[in-house]
């Protein structure tokens, strides 16, 4: 049986790209901590954010579908998710 996805509520139409790329920026750039309202809920479900690893993104308005996003580190940004609805089937 596949592990679940951790759920991470948010609101990621905040982070709107052109071409339909959406980004949420996850925390600040001091350390590798995320932001603590994102924190809470992973701690909540034992995830440590890792390069890769994949999150089942949902909207905290629920005006939005349910998305999947690709964990990122970048030494500028911090942590991040990324989607890119032309990869998702």
């Amino acid at each position: 049986m596949a592990e679940p996805l951790p759920r991470l509520i948010i609101h990621y139409p905040d982070g709107v790209l052109s071409d339909g790329v959406c980004w949420v920026s996850l925390g600040s750039k001091e350390g590798s901590r995320t932001d603590s309202f994102y924190q809470d809920q992973f701690d909540s479900q034992g995830f440590v954010p890792t390069q890769g690893a994949k999150v089942l993104m949902r909207d905290a308005d629920g005006d939005m579908s349910d998305e999947v996003g690709i964990m990122g580190w970048n030494e500028s940004t911090g942590w991040s998710l990324v989607v890119d609805p032309l990869t998702q089937n």
